[in-house]
């Protein structure tokens, strides 16, 4: 005969979208404080929250029975501000709660589990709110049915803590101890207790924080935002089908979904603040962020949000005011390290059509030479000045400026209104050199910027146009203090990661075959990458949705600075395998052509965590050649238990051996 399958509600059928169950008395006392026509200012909100909490305590020591009800504590709370008793308080709460809840994926698998055997499905809760709203919200997430049973505290007066809840159940239900199997997450209520009864009790592992959530949390600045946020990580990865779970899932609301949300909800408050109605968000590093502004844009007065296809290698050429390094100020830009060949493409040269007008006895200009030293410079120059190449560089640059001034007058650019363009960042060459096009075809009129980072260095306002960013680069000797600096030395995996878009880099404008001005990419996308972007945009968006009411906290420029230091921090030192696994064939490279590029990140065995060390270290550095990582995290994560544990062993010897010199 099938038996009995009983489970708990909270944090094993049901979470909340926020940290702790008494964090949603923060939004409650608002809503409460708009109602009775109050600014929800701070001290007022955290006077509701304390009266709520101690409410709480008070109905259940003033009640005759082993629990109380959501309306008693209201009461309370009412008697407390001497505000006269409504049922609008306590429903209020229960509004709260019903946006709050989420389900566990796999507390719902159990229970199907259970159904499927033929057995009886009872759901067991030590909780104030009302049983008929805790079988509403069952029912809602997929986990009750109709004819299931429902035992709840605030109804029956007895509680699981004390046992006396089981009892009932037992009485209830006219069956034996040993007929009951009980699930839940509480090491006591729902653990030992029901086994002190005679009940089969297992433990349903409770829905913890990652690494990744509780910086969010210490680096929050307002306790309901931070809480609201690793919340929101939490419960979508814990809604996912753990059969179905990837490293979209994982990857999506670990870092990008949130990370995303906020940057694109700073961007959209920046942009209403300034009454900019049309954003264009540049290709390819901003395809993601396009999409959520996309969601998000409703709540900012329908801000148009517009994918413009444009990069540097497009847009340099076109831009060129003459064949030197006045009229092409991208090349001697401290951070361009390039190769001979790369610099020649952005030329739309091959190095077979430069060959024999480079002297043979100019041993600097090789294909993969890197020109740096001004002797390089000079013969550079030297090289593009002689004709014919310079009279065809010159003819490259009419033609490439006429594809583009087609393809930007399409795209709604130059309708007149001065455009304001959306990156990453870094040192404003791209914007830079839309406005060198934009001064020769629309006169005073310049495209302006909103930007996640700005570095030290970058080009000034007098060339690239107004600016403003989210994170500004500190001076070099403080640059590892603050997430500033942090962030910049992570800039590479966050083009890498938040940049992946479904389509190669733009090379340059040409005419499709309707007569239509489009893009030229540099190649198409692997199909495993495709599949990878696809995944990932598609998990990022149903984080957006799910957590869209998100956007009002994230107005706040200061949560927001805070949420994406903690989102940074949280993920790049503690990335999971399946989400690094997601990504970690993404190819590496600073070549703007994408030669010579390796992973993101790489499994490594334990010789050579141990060889590594021992290089940064001692003088054996000289003698054998170390592993260059992107990203030592993430090839950590893909490493095995072994190589991990042989990385933190060596680390543990390291600081030792620094803090005994340092004593020394």
């Amino acid at each position: 005969m099938p038996g009995l399958a009983s489970f708990d509600v909270f944090d094993t059928c049901l979470t909340r979208r926020v940290v702790e169950p008494t964090d949603v008395f923060y939004e409650v006392a608002r809503r409460i404080l708009l109602a009775r026509g109050s600014l929800p200012e701070p001290h007022a909100v955290e006077e509701i929250v304390s009266a709520r909490i101690r409410a709480e305590r008070q109905a259940r020591a003033d009640n005759a029975t082993e629990d109380t009800t959501l309306e008693e504590i209201w009461n309370e709370v009412a008697s407390a501000f001497k505000w006269p008793a409504s049922p609008a308080l306590p429903e209020t709460e229960l509004d709260v709660e019903a946006e709050s809840l989420s389900p566990i994926s796999a507390g719902r698998e159990l229970v199907a589990c259970a159904r499927s055997r033929g057995e009886r499905i009872l759901f067991v809760s030590d909780m104030y709110l009302p049983a008929a709203f805790i079988r509403q919200q069952l029912l809602k997430h997929g986990f009750a049915l109709d004819g299931d049973g429902f035992y709840v505290s605030s109804e029956v007066g007895k509680t699981k803590s004390s046992g006396n809840l089981f009892r009932h159940l037992l009485e209830q239900e006219r069956v034996s101890p040993a007929d009951v199997c009980h699930v839940g997450d509480n090491e006591a209520s729902d653990y030992r207790i029901p086994q002190s009864l005679g009940i089969r009790a297992q433990r349903f592992p409770p829905p913890a924080l990652t690494a990744a959530e509780q910086v969010v949390i210490k680096r929050g600045t307002e306790k309901y935002a931070s809480s609201r946020i690793a919340g929101a990580m939490r419960t979508f990865r814990l809604a996912e089908p753990v059969a179905g779970a990837t490293g979209a899932t994982d990857i999506a609301s670990q870092f990008v979904g949130p990370f995303a949300m906020a940057f694109a909800a700073w961007v959209l408050t920046r942009a209403q603040a300034r009454g900019i109605k049309r954003l264009y968000f540049l290709s390819r590093d901003c395809q993601l962020v396009w999409k959520v502004a996309q969601e998000m844009s409703p709540r900012f007065g329908n801000i148009d949000c517009r994918y413009l296809f444009m990069s540097r290698r497009a847009i340099y050429l076109p831009s060129a005011a003459s064949v030197s390094p006045e009229g092409m100020p991208w090349t001697s830009r401290p951070e361009v390290r390039w190769p001979l060949l790369s610099h020649l493409e952005t030329l739309d040269l091959t190095y077979d059509d430069v060959l024999p007008y480079i002297p043979q006895t100019c041993t600097s200009l090789t294909e993969q030479a890197v020109v740096r030293s001004v002797d390089d410079w000079a013969a550079f120059w030297k090289l593009l000045q002689t004709e014919p190449l310079r009279s065809r560089i010159e003819q490259s640059i009419r033609d490439r400026r006429a594809q583009a001034h087609a393809y930007f007058q399409s795209a709604g650019v130059l309708d007149g209104a001065p455009a304001t363009i959306v990156d990453l960042g870094w040192h404003l060459t791209g914007q830079a050199a839309l406005n060198r096009l934009l001064r020769q075809w629309e006169g005073d009129s310049v495209a302006q910027g909103i930007y996640l980072g700005l570095k030290q260095g970058r080009m000034p306002a007098s060339q690239a146009g107004a600016s403003e960013a989210l994170f500004y680069e500190n001076s070099s000797q403080h640059a590892t203090e603050t997430f500033g600096g942090r962030m910049f030395a992570r800039q590479g995996l966050l083009e890498h990661i938040l940049g992946c878009a479904d389509h190669a880099s733009v090379q340059c404008y040409e005419s499709n075959p309707d007569g239509t001005p489009g893009p030229v990419f540099m190649g198409e996308p692997s199909e495993s990458y495709a599949r990878m972007c696809y995944s990932l945009h598609e998990a990022v968006v149903r984080f957006v949705r799910a957590n869209i009411d998100m956007t009002e906290m994230l107005r706040d420029e200061q949560a927001v600075r805070a949420t994406l230091g903690g989102l940074a921090e949280g993920f790049f030192r503690n990335p999971s395998a399946a989400a690094v696994a997601l990504v970690a064939d993404l190819p590496v490279t600073a070549d703007p052509n994408l030669r010579n590029a390796r992973p993101l990140a790489q499994g490594r065995k334990a010789s050579q965590i141990v060889l590594d060390r021992l290089c940064g270290r001692w003088p054996l550095r000289r003698f054998v050649s170390s592993h260059a990582s992107f990203w030592p995290e993430g090839d950590l994560a893909l490493s095995s238990s072994l190589a991990r544990r042989c990385d933190r062993t060596a680390a543990a010897m390291g600081a030792a051996v620094r803090a005994a010199i340092g004593r020394a």
